[in-house]
């Protein structure tokens, strides 16, 4: 993109497998998503946010554009899809440039599972973890967190705001009310 690498724009990454945006419910606007066919030996692809589409293509269509992911000797990845814009770490935080790669064309070892299901999410937990013993019985299973809780969570300084907020205004609301009667 640019002569010097460190004026490069960033995103965030997400490593995903086929069926992550389903499962998480994320939108593909444009394109497609990523299939068993996008393995290593395979084209490599990627796919980008609204966010990204738009602050590093303005008025062009960034389905087949090319880019390189971290190291510019590496071969370029082509634009495949467009999502809509998750909020990863805060409902409330404005949305950021994010790509996603399939985990069958990248080496990484840091993995989140996402199982999306009808009912309680942790009456299968027992289940899912078994799943994945079959696969592999040394993987590290931990932090086994239903998603209204892992939301909850991000909103939890916000909510201790509020509460606080409301606590002083109702003390200064009785604070005026006993003046006025006193």
């Amino acid at each position: 993109m640019n002569a010097n690498p460190a004026l490069d724009p960033s995103a965030e990454r997400y490593v995903i497998s086929a069926g992550y945006l389903e499962a998480m419910g994320v939108r593909l606007l444009r394109g497609r998503d990523f299939s068993n066919y996008d393995a290593q030996n395979t084209e490599q692809v990627m796919l980008v946010n609204e966010t990204a589409a738009r602050e590093i293509w303005p008025g062009q269509d960034p389905l087949g554009q090319h880019v390189h992911v971290a190291d510019p000797a590496s071969p370029p990845r082509t634009v495949v899809g467009i999502v809509g814009d998750v909020h990863h770490y805060a409902l409330d935080a404005a949305p950021t440039m994010q790509f996603y790669l399939p985990v069958a064309q990248t080496d990484t070892s840091d993995l989140v599972f996402a199982v999306r299901s009808a009912g309680d999410p942790l009456q299968i937990a027992n289940a899912v973890r078994r799943a994945i013993r079959t696969v592999d019985e040394t993987l590290p299973i931990y932090r086994v967190v239903p998603m209204s809780e892992y939301v909850a969570a991000t909103m939890a300084n916000r909510r201790l705001a509020l509460v606080l907020l409301g606590s002083f205004a109702a003390i200064a609301l009785i604070c005026r009310w006993s003046e006025s009667t006193a």
